[in-house]
């Protein structure tokens, strides 16, 4: 899969770097550090948003897709000029209108730890 990301790297902390539960996101390392120790220690980790579109666009089968296309060419008797068979450009075309229905229609405020933890011990 492609990175899946976007937005600017932000901060989150967590019990231990293994936990289902992270708290955050802070704009700044620092933020993330008093927070973790205000709350026992625990880890650090720098993230990111995950973006909707990337993943919508990710999940398309463009084979699968292409297949059934040809397949209504082939009942159209559309040999010598298919119709439904898609163009390099109409791919690209395609992926494009499912970002933009991603970001129109999916709330993805979701996060993720994509560096490495670091430990934070309490105050």
């Amino acid at each position: 899969m492609e990175d899946i990301y976007e937005g600017d790297v932000l901060w989150g902390y967590a019990e231990s770097a293994d936990s289902e539960r992270w708290d955050g996101p802070f704009k700044t390392r620092a933020e993330a550090e008093d927070a973790c120790r205000l709350d026992g220690g625990g880890v650090i980790c720098e993230g990111r948003y995950i973006s909707a579109a990337k993943v919508a666009a990710d999940t398309l089968d463009m084979d699968y897709l292409l297949e059934r296309m040809e397949e209504h060419d082939d009942v159209l008797g559309c040999f010598d000029d298919p119709i439904f068979t898609a163009k390099p450009l109409a791919e690209m075309a395609l992926v494009k209108a499912v970002e933009a229905w991603a970001e129109e229609y999916i709330d993805c405020g979701y996060w993720r730890c994509t560096g490495e933890p670091i430990a934070v011990e309490s105050k």
